[in-house]
């Protein structure tokens, strides 16, 4: 915007307002200015990742000006557990202020409007995003970190990018050796894989599901897996994985990146069953030919055991949580955290092929 426009800016003018509420194509025309590095996704995606249906197409949340969309909020809601209340909840995702109309106080704007959604908000973001939520009266939360069991690490690009091909390929025979003894110490040779059917939604309900009475945590119901992953656009890609009488669900990924995503583990499970299932899953996803997998840990205490036993590697992420209930927030700063990667927006998805 220009120093005239910026000066003639009336942010009274702003209307916080449903996608549903704009035309198709003003909401797409933000989407190839704003996200033009999701253009293969998003564009297709948005109406079943932001599970529109559930909350009566109220999202996801934009920001309208003069007829043009200049801020965008999303969200993944669900029903959540709060010790024994089952309330409404929603993650935060796709959170974005046009360039045009940065640094004009519309992260607030949008982000309140966003909170009176649901009765508790949650977020994993960047240390920009986290400084703007604690000021309107979000509490961080406890360390949260994405971690990768690397298998053949120089693959990855950010690891092994200039690096020789001959030495990469020495290094990533050495790294994997020695990855598939820790697996075989720790985890089992006994992996039984499977595509996922309609009917295992009734097993996964059941079995990977948190079970403790005082947690903080989403309900992984049937309706929770359908939505999730019987619609979701990638659905092919879900594997159901059964290990000594415990499940979990992975994600292969083989395009221009060949790793595998545990997006759900079978819960209560003890540090040793976590490290014997991330285990076990390394070691198929080894003699599978895959480069790495991810997960994801809300408990400082477990991402430093598996660290301690397998060759991982973590990446931090700010956690933050809402309520506009200040009882309910305290209540809910006492419990234990419990998240795997396929809660939040980790996921990445195939391209959308017309």
């Amino acid at each position: 915007m220009s120093e005239a426009s910026i000066a003639s800016f009336d942010v009274n003018k702003v209307i916080a307002k449903s996608a549903y509420n704009v035309e198709r194509d003003e909401l797409l025309a933000y989407y190839h200015e704003v996200y033009k590095h999701r253009l293969d996704t998003l564009p297709f995606n948005w109406e079943w990742q932001n599970r529109t249906d559930f909350i009566n197409k109220n999202g996801p949340l934009l920001l309208e000006y003069n007829g043009k969309v200049i801020g965008h909020l999303g969200m993944m809601p669900f029903q959540i557990i709060v010790g024994d209340k089952t309330l409404h909840g929603q993650w935060l995702i796709d959170f974005s202020i046009h360039p045009d109309y940065r640094r004009l106080g519309l992260g607030n704007v949008i982000t309140k409007a966003w909170m009176e959604l649901a009765d508790v908000n949650v977020t994993c973001c960047n240390y920009k995003a986290i400084e703007i939520f604690k000021k309107i009266g979000w509490r961080a939360g406890a360390n949260s970190h994405i971690l990768f069991l690397f298998i053949k690490p120089f693959n990855h690009p950010r690891i092994g990018k200039k690096m020789p091909i001959g030495i990469k390929k020495i290094a990533n025979t050495a790294f994997l050796i020695l990855n598939w003894v820790l697996c075989r110490m720790f985890g089992s040779p006994k992996v039984n894989v499977s595509e996922l059917k309609e009917h295992d939604l009734y097993r996964l309900s059941h079995k990977i599901n948190n079970t403790e009475k005082l947690f903080f945590g989403g309900v992984r119901d049937y309706n929770f897996f359908k939505w999730r992953l019987l619609e979701s656009p990638d659905r092919k890609h879900y594997r159901l994985v059964e290990i000594d009488g415990k499940y979990a669900l992975i994600k292969l990924m083989s395009e221009d990146r060949n790793y595998v995503d545990l997006l759900f583990i079978d819960r209560p499970a003890t540090f040793k069953q976590m490290l014997k299932i991330h285990a076990s899953i390394g070691l198929w996803s080894l003699n599978e030919g895959y480069d790495y997998v991810r997960s994801f840990s809300s408990d400082i205490k477990l991402t430093k055991y598996l660290k301690s036993k397998l060759l991982m590697r973590t990446v931090y992420h700010h956690y933050a949580f809402h309520s506009s209930n200040q009882s309910l927030m305290d209540q809910i700063a006492e419990m234990p955290h419990i998240w795997d990667l396929g809660d939040s927006d980790f996921e990445k998805y195939y391209p959308h092929h017309q």
